[in-house]
């Protein structure tokens, strides 16, 4: 299997966890589970690839996180189906965040030093 499909692959089973780990695992944590996830980022980020790969790799963690974190910690009358519309909007926003952390990693770890 190529490197870059075993990291997306990584960045599924990551973003599983993390959005179960956010709601059952470390619920105490409340905001700071943020930083758990900011630290998973910047290692996916910077892990080998190109950047549309890291782009890809990045935008699926953080959408998997952020979609898997609401359904995780859905507790409504509802059925958790008519909720995937709203989450998968919130997992569309994490998955921008996490591309634009991922960004910001490139920039920083690839700074050319002034002569």
């Amino acid at each position: 299997m190529n490197r870059q499909w075993t990291l997306w692959l990584v960045a599924v089973v990551a973003g599983l966890v993390s959005g179960f780990l956010g709601i059952h695992g470390l619920r105490f944590l409340g905001w700071v589970i943020l930083f758990v996830w900011l630290a998973a980022t910047i290692a996916l980020g910077l892990a080998e690839g190109t950047r549309n790969s890291k782009a890809l790799r990045l935008g699926t963690y953080g959408f998997v996180t952020g979609f898997s974190f609401m359904c995780f910690g859905y507790e409504g009358a509802p059925s958790l189906a008519s909720r995937f519309a709203p989450f998968a909007v919130i997992g569309v926003f994490c998955a921008v965040c996490a591309i634009a952390v991922g960004a910001l990693v490139h920039v920083v770890t690839h700074r050319r030093s002034l002569p």
